[in-house]
């Protein structure tokens, strides 16, 4: 590899079952040339004793601990860390539950340096509990320079929405800044990977996808988590809103990405309403939360377009009519304040009116 490094990163919480699988994938990489961090996150089981374990058989792993859970933002602040042996190379992040390709580097530290790329991406394995799996692997290599990233934007977009799957060069992540755990800290950290992403893109020069499949995402038995944040359709607004100005960082929108923005919003209101919908508050405070986003005026402007004209192909009705189930049944058995639930109820059915 010359004189350029690769560094490895893992930020691992509670990882006891996976950690193993995910390190060795590293580990036993072709390409054997790099240095891994991997950070024991405030866990509460035998994680951090397996990263230990690692790092004493073996000198690329650099064992970092933190007694209490600070992600999002951990890599953050050990980049000092990092980048004090130069900035000369490339950054991997890898999930404690996930794994490489074992030709992962081989394949990609190749893609990158042949065309001088200043980020990397490629595609994932989708593994679920049962065992089951799906390829989702980009449909062509591209090279990203220029007006490219605004025209390939619907090809690549999905690939660089997480920062595992790819390589980031380390005077790229020098400049971007990765933000801290401090900086979310009032706000939770809703879509951290999202927005770190689209500002490594967004900083790049040269960027690429390669189509293929070095990566396995593994899914765990759906469980929404019920830990209440009254920021979740705030995070919903401000990644909407860093992605058109990663749009408009390369010129003027165009008609297919404009309609791209609609359907990326409407993915994230999807993703966000079950979340609101277990909290572990009160039935009120969910009903309020509900309430604001389907009176807020970009939702408005949302349900009044053509969704079928625009490449939407969920149901609009269907869609208000999930989410006024869910209000009616809600009431029905809580039976105490039915006044937030009533003003949710009109709102929602007036929405309806207008379909």
């Amino acid at each position: 590899m010359g004189k350029q490094r690769v560094v490895f990163w893992t930020c691992a919480y509670n990882a006891e079952k996976t950690i193993c699988r995910a390190m060795e994938s590293v580990l036993n990489q072709t390409c054997a040339d790099f240095t891994y961090y991997c950070l024991d996150n405030g866990s509460s089981d035998k994680t951090g004793e397996i990263i230990k374990s690692y790092a004493e058989q073996d000198s690329r792993v650099v064992h970092l601990s933190v007694p209490e859970n600070i992600n999002p933002g951990a890599t953050a602040i050990y980049l000092p860390t990092i980048l004090s042996h130069g900035d000369d190379g490339y950054m991997v992040w890898l999930n404690a539950d996930d794994e490489y390709a074992l030709d992962f580097l081989e394949k990609m530290f190749g893609f990158v340096t042949i065309n001088n790329l200043d980020a990397a991406v490629c595609g994932t394995e989708y593994v679920t509990s049962d065992g089951t799996s799906r390829l989702d692997t980009p449909a062509k290599t591209l090279i990203l320079v220029g007006s490219g990233f605004a025209e390939y934007l619907t090809i690549y977009y999905k690939y660089i929405t997480r920062m595992w799957g790819g390589l980031y060069s380390l005077k790229l992540v020098k400049k971007m800044g990765l933000p801290t755990h401090d900086k979310f800290s009032d706000k939770g950290g809703a879509f951290y990977d999202v927005m770190c992403s689209l500002k490594a893109f967004s900083e790049s020069e040269r960027a690429g996808v390669l189509a293929d499949s070095l990566h396995k995402y593994y899914h765990t038995p759906a469980q929404l988590s019920t830990k209440y944040t009254p920021y979740w359709f705030w995070w919903v607004n401000k990644a909407q809103a860093r992605l058109r100005d990663f749009i408009l960082s390369f010129g003027p929108i165009s008609k297919e990405n404009e309609n791209f923005l609609h359907t990326r919003f409407l993915i994230w209101l999807k993703y966000i309403m079950p979340r609101l919908q277990n909290a572990d508050v009160s039935l009120e405070i969910r009903m309020n939360d509900l309430y604001a986003i389907f009176s807020d005026k970009k939702v408005h402007e949302l349900l009044s377009l053509d969704w079928s004209a625009i490449g939407i192909y969920s149901d609009k009705a269907e869609f208000l009519r999930e989410t006024l189930d869910w209000v009616l049944a809600q009431a029905k058995c809580d039976g105490t304040n039915t006044a937030p639930a009533q003003k949710l109820i009109d709102l929602i059915n007036g929405c309806l009116d207008k379909v």
